[in-house]
């Protein structure tokens, strides 16, 4: 099944939504683009389950020591079914903590938005799944 207009249109308001929660530490905007069960594993907790946990235990931990956070607009894939659509990309960062002024985080991630509403309008993830590419500070 095609990624059509309207669809694309979401998800990347989506992407561009949990990317300026990211940047500005908006944990309740990030949740509002969350499910309250989702399940996810990350790069520092290994995995969650619900959307409390996956604040507590990655969010609160990464977002703070994360800058310039962003997916690579290039790499996007979708997978896509009725209800759902699965996007694999390339993410990067820079890490604050770090005394490299120039370290740069990077990584990917799958991310499976589920579609609802009376005329699928809206979209939350379900799942996510970021890491760390190899050879990169977590």
């Amino acid at each position: 099944m095609p990624l059509d207009h309207h669809r694309k249109s979401r998800v990347d308001a989506w992407i561009s939504a949990f990317e300026d929660a990211v940047r500005k530490r908006d944990y309740e905007r990030g949740r509002d683009l969350f499910c309250n069960n989702v399940e996810s594993f990350g790069t520092v907790a290994a995995h969650v389950e619900g959307l409390d946990c996956l604040e507590a235990d990655q969010w609160h931990i990464v977002w703070p020591r994360t800058e310039n956070f962003s997916f690579e607009p290039e790499s996007k894939r979708y997978i896509v079914s009725n209800d759902y659509v699965v996007v694999l990309a390339r993410w990067s960062s820079r890490d604050l903590n770090c005394e490299d002024a120039q370290n740069l985080r990077s990584g990917r991630c799958t991310i499976v938005l589920r579609e609802f509403g009376a005329a699928q309008e809206h979209m939350q993830a379900c799942h996510t799944h970021f890491s760390i590419n190899p050879g990169s500070s977590a």
